[in-house]
């Protein structure tokens, strides 16, 4: 069995999670995350060709995030 990551930037256009400000974070940061997780593939949503230049770059360089991280990136996009 294979678990295939969805709606990494939370779906829609736009992005719900995608952006700046409160419960917003970096596109490249939320597919770093979903990569971390123990997941056969990630599937982003693209809706351009620098999206999809930008997806591939975290891709190729990918490290997984950190446990401080991940739990810093999940604050971020729900603050208390």
């Amino acid at each position: 069995m294979g678990i295939v990551g969805m709606k990494v930037f939370g779906g829609g256009k736009p992005a719900t999670l995608v952006g700046e400000g409160e419960g917003k974070a970096p596109a490249t940061s939320l597919l770093r995350y979903a990569l971390t997780l123990p997941v056969a593939t990630v599937v982003p949503c693209v809706f351009s060709r620098e999206e999809f230049q930008q997806n591939l770059e975290v891709a190729r360089s990918f490290e997984p995030m950190s446990e401080a991280d991940r739990k810093a990136l999940i604050s971020q996009i729900n603050p208390p």
